[in-house]
């Protein structure tokens, strides 16, 4: 796996550059590759079957695609990342804008060096951020015939050809071989049903209105997903213990769940091609081994869109059987899997009173109370508990260093158990609790329960295949979902990120009794729903099934909860078609359009509304004024699907006039709720970031004053945690702390070489610990391919010190000294000790084993138990040796 990085410029600055060194010469790079120069690559060209394509056009040329740091970090400038953040400015005068900039390189192009760039591509994740990719002009028209499979964009709307020709620049983890002889493509399938919604329509000035009525929902029920027979995962090193695999290939994007294709033809007793109900190149039966259908082919739209031989033959001619693969089914990362992390928005759409939440929270409390009283429970809440698979540099760095700073007091605590008794695990301790606390206080809590990838009617895609789909035989009913996790039976409440509102709450029971899920291999993270005759789609907020994924928790507190509301509140539908081909529409305007989302604010508005309708609840207002409230939320649900789904299917609405237009009905009268507070604070810390760095706009002062406390659920946690979570109560006053040092054996006077290995020791920890902040500074803000960048650089620094502190620190008297001299001055200063132990260097190791006090017992293993003695949440555990 290739990653490498590219330079990240903003437009801006290619133009100052233009200015002083001509538009010949462009933008110039320092001559030299220090790190003045390497820090200009702060954004990451991911491995894609697009870069593997560029890479080879390269070494087809006899040219050089990258080069390297003293580090081993590959660098490439064949693709550069533009961004549009700042205008150009004369004073306070703007001369251009950010949209100026954009149609300008985007029609021209620039140089860099001398060496021309021009327009390539932006993934719909970028497209949110204004980012696009530009690459070698020499390279482009290669890159195009190969990318655009032949193609031309004459019907589409031109954001959903940039989207899907965009499908192979996606990042991958890994490819796997689908011959492409092997696709069986099936017909799409829409089921129709009847149902009184909230529906939401689209008016003259773009504005949105909203109206309760019966409506034929119309679902295709397998959007985006396919069938891949076992035989392809379990020929696969990487992949072979996977049960979904999301699939890129050029003009084509799937989601495909682990079946028994062959073994369904065979008990079928399907012999020949012709009995297929479908279009394949096979010559043989025994060649398929996979199903899908044009909703994951996205060459079709820009054909004549019929399922036909021509063009699946020509589809075949321009890719490769290698796909790949972008993500997988995996376990949540609490209690291995057993547990899933809820959000605010889900609990405050359950109408919670102040003593039920008090029953919510207290698994949650008693937890905390727990690990903080057991040293080897905190032990396996930070090394097992919370922590499961981690994926990348930002994964190992969060919270704060809490994970970080764990592994230094478990390195300390693994030798000598006394360490609880200093000031330096107190302190952590401490920490601990208030980051819990914090947790909380945000909707964060565990509840049993996971994420599932979301697969639809897989039995009837099955079925299709060979011509025997009848919609009155669909093997789950209206209500019924499947996920192994559960148990036969088990009434679900199911809800889908971003959730807006009551009317996207999935109640569901659990049926597992039914034959042919045999012919399906699938984890407990994959959970199978029924669209024939139910609103699934649109009760998950427009969800369809190309690795969309929904919560789903067996809670019952939650489950009898969200029965209470359940038919009261109908699912919001959008009733607008989306715009098609535009024929003036450029990129340049498109990505302007694009790069303004409003997801984030949008969702919190929803919880803003959400609060007012149950505190009005609450307090028995007529329901005709629920009713008109419930109306504008559901408006905010519909609008959270366009603003996201804009990057690829624009929508005749403005997004900015009808949150506008909303927040001045509402924010006359009603303030915000009291835990709107942390958000605002929150939000306002990234605004002023964005001011600092030249972005237009000003940061309205927050003042408490501004919210009132709501009957709602988030603003009755809130008030609760902190009498719940007082763990001062019957705390000993005077506890008598030890010393750090005191644990260590005695060792001789240090002599005044040693002295100067100790201050070398010091400073260069100081050092390193300053450049650590700085690029900590440097990362606020910045998106996630940014910031890793930032946190490999923060590795390197860390690789570096690694190595300088295992030559200075000669001997475990050097060892001593130091830590007796930093607790002297910082004795709750963690990070002190954390490089003594970074990249578990050896000689460090022997150091502290050898002058360490050791444990004589050995520690405890946390095991699930139902005969244990330990409760954590809804589980017993218990202490194995």
């Amino acid at each position: 796996m290739k990653q490498y990085r590219i330079l990240s410029l903003d437009a801006k600055d290619i133009y100052n550059s233009e200015i002083n060194n001509g538009e010949k010469v462009g933008y110039l790079l320092p001559e030299k590759k220090d790190e003045n120069y390497y820090d200009r690559f702060n954004n990451m060209l991911d491995w894609s079957l697009d870069q593997e394509e560029l890479e080879k056009r390269f070494k087809h040329r006899n040219l050089k695609f990258s080069f390297s740091d003293d580090y081993g970090n590959l660098f490439t400038l064949a693709i550069v990342n533009l961004t549009f953040k700042y205008s150009v400015k004369e004073g306070t005068k703007t001369i251009l804008d950010t949209a100026d900039l954009r149609k300008r390189y985007y029609e021209k192009g620039f140089k860099i060096n001398g060496k021309e760039y021009v327009r390539y591509k932006r993934s719909s994740g970028s497209s949110r951020t204004g980012k696009c990719l530009f690459i070698q002009k020499e390279f482009l028209a290669h890159m195009k015939t190969w990318g655009e499979c032949g193609l031309k964009n004459g019907k589409e709307s031109l954001a959903a050809w940039e989207s899907y020709k965009s499908l192979s620049l996606s990042a991958i983890k890994g490819k796997i071989t689908i011959p492409l002889e092997g696709i069986l493509f099936v017909e799409d399938m829409v089921c129709s049903c009847r149902e009184e919604v909230i529906s939401i329509s689209g008016t003259e000035n773009l504005s949105l209105t909203a109206e309760k009525k019966i409506e034929e929902i119309k679902n295709n029920i397998w959007d985006g997903e396919s069938l891949l027979d076992e035989s392809i995962f379990d020929n696969s090193e990487i992949f072979s213990s996977k049960h979904m695999l999301l699939l890129r290939n050029k003009f084509f994007k799937s989601c495909a769940f682990k079946t028994k294709i062959q073994k369904w033809f065979l008990d079928n007793n399907i012999t020949k091609i012709e009995q297929l109900n479908g279009i394949t190149l096979a010559k043989d039966v025994s060649q398929i081994v996979m199903i899908t259908t044009p909703s994951s082919l996205k060459y079709l739209k820009f054909t004549d869109g019929k399922l036909s031989n021509n063009n699946i033959s020509n589809w075949v001619k321009c890719v490769d059987p290698e796909f790949g693969v972008v993500k997988y089914d995996k376990k949540t990362r609490y209690f291995d899997g057993d547990m899933v992390m809820s959000s605010y928005q889900l609990l405050n759409t359950l109408q919670f009173n102040e003593n039920e939440v008090r029953q919510l929270l207290m698994p949650t409390i008693q937890y905390l109370a727990t690990i903080r009283n057991d040293i080897d429970l905190l032990r396996f809440h930070f090394q097992e508990a919370f922590v499961g698979e981690k994926e990348g540099n930002e994964a190992n760095d969060n919270k704060d260093g809490l994970i970080r700073r764990s592994d230094v007091i478990f390195k300390f605590l693994n030798l000598n158990n006394d360490f609880s008794k200093t000031l330096l695990y107190k302190d952590f301790l401490d920490d601990v609790t208030d980051d819990f606390k914090k947790t909380i206080k945000t909707g964060n809590i565990l509840l049993h329960g996971t994420n599932a990838t979301i697969f639809g009617n897989g039995p009837e895609l099955l079925k299709h295949a060979i011509g025997k789909f009848n919609e009155n035989e669909s093997a789950l009913k209206p209500s019924q979902i499947r996920c192994s996790k559960f148990e036969n039976g088990k009434e679900l409440l199911c809800a889908r990120s971003p959730h807006i509102t009551m009317g996207n709450l999935l109640l569901a029971k659990n049926v597992l009794e039914n034959e042919i899920w045999d012919y399906f291999d699938l984890s407990d993270n994959i959970v199978c729903v029924n669209a024939i005759n139910e609103n699934i789609q649109h009760r998950l907020n427009g969800c369809d099934y190309d690795s969309d994924a929904m919560l789903i928790t067996d809670e019952r507190t939650l489950v009898e909860k969200a029965k209470w509301n359940y038919s009261r509140f109908l699912v919001p539908v959008c009733d607008i078609k989306p715009e098609g081909f535009r024929e003036n529409d450029n990129e340049a305007e498109l990505d302007v359009r694009t790069s303004k989302n409003l997801i984030g604010e949008i969702v919190n508005f929803s919880q803003w509304l959400n609060s007012i309708l149950w505190d009005k609840k609450s307090k028995n207002c007529p329901e005709k004024e629920i009713d008109v409230l419930y109306l504008d939320i559901c408006k905010l649900a519909v609008l959270s699907g366009i603003e996201i789904d804009k990057a690829k299917r624009p929508y005749a609405v403005d997004s900015f006039r009808v949150l506008d237009e909303l927040r001045k009905k509402y924010s006359k009268n009603d303030k915000k709720p009291k835990f709107f507070y942390l958000i605002d604070k929150e939000t306002q810390k990234r605004f002023s970031k964005k001011n600092k760095d030249g972005v237009d706009g000003k940061t309205k002062k927050i003042a408490k004053s501004d919210y009132i406390i709501y009957n709602t659920t988030m603003d009755h946690i809130g008030a609760i945690v902190p009498t719940m979570c007082d763990f001062r109560k019957n705390k000993p006053k005077n506890f008598g702390y030890i010393s750090l040092s005191s644990l260590f054996n005695k060792t001789p006077n240090i002599t005044p070489k040693d002295s100067y290995y100790v201050d070398r020791a010091i400073d260069l920890i100081k050092d390193a610990t300053s450049k650590i902040q700085s690029i900590r500074i440097q990362m606020e803000g910045k998106d996630s391919d940014e910031r890793e960048i930032f946190y490999n650089k923060i590795s390197s620094i860390r690789e570096d010190l690694q190595h300088a502190l295992s030559c200075t620190i000669k001997n475990g008297v050097i060892l001593l000294a130091y830590i007796k001299k930093r607790e002297k001055n910082k004795v709750t200063d963690w990070r002190l000790y954390y490089p003594l132990f970074e990249g578990n260097d050896q000689h460090l190791t022997d150091m502290f084993n050898d002058i360490i006090k050791r444990n004589k017992e050995p520690f405890p293993r946390i095991t699930k138990d139902d005969s244990g003695d330990i409760q954590l949440y809804d589980a017993k555990f218990a202490k194995k040796y």
